[in-house]
């Protein structure tokens, strides 16, 4: 276990529920003192996403030979592909003194959460399953296998969502809600851990 100044947020969930936009909110935060970890990726660019911003785009060749090199602080394979962040982005952050967070499929949580058992992970989920699947719907961005795939994992997803330490609802049309109740664990965990 590294030596470290700042604290590690996984924000996880399901596809669907509002993970994307609420990170956008809590990073805009200064209070909170977080910075996102850019998360290299096998996936294709989706539509609006920007190289080094959003993800870093790699081949699978490149993912599977950093793996090899114990490059990675945390990875999963998702749908098929993989998504993981490197040790050297990590532990920058956290010597610099900032939360880092981590957006992350309830897969790549769990795993993360074994690995670092001090990190607090705060899940999202929408009010319903139908919910989710209108937004993913909405987002326009997936298959419709795709969605029914997501949807299929969401029902688990939930199910296995007490092992993490907090839970918010994402309710439509009410964002801000959402993004207040996240950025009050932040600041909870975050005081109580520097007292």
């Amino acid at each position: 276990m590294m030596d470290k100044k700042g604290e590690i947020f996984i924000l996880t969930g399901p596809s669907g529920v509002g993970k994307t936009e609420i990170l956008k909110r809590l990073l805009a935060n200064p209070e909170l003192n977080l910075q996102k970890v850019i998360t290299c990726t096998t996936r294709a660019k989706r539509e609006g996403e920007t190289e080094g911003k959003d993800y870093y785009f790699i081949s699978k060749d490149e993912f599977l030979n950093g793996l090899k090199n114990n490059e990675f602080f945390e990875y999963a394979e998702v749908y098929g592909n993989f998504y993981g962040s490197r040790k050297k982005d990590v532990e920058s952050l956290l010597h610099s003194g900032k939360n880092v967070i981590f957006q992350l499929d309830p897969q790549g949580a769990e795993n993360l959460k074994k690995m670092n058992e001090h990190c607090k992970v705060i899940f999202i989920e929408a009010e319903s399953l139908d919910a989710m699947k209108d937004r993913l719907l909405r987002r326009n961005s997936d298959s419709e296998q795709d969605i029914a795939k997501r949807i299929g994992a969401a029902q688990d997803e939930i199910d296995n969502s007490a092992q993490f330490d907090f839970t918010v609802i994402n309710y439509t049309n009410k964002l801000p809600e959402a993004v207040r109740d996240v950025s009050k664990i932040i600041l909870s965990v975050t005081k109580s851990l520097n007292n």
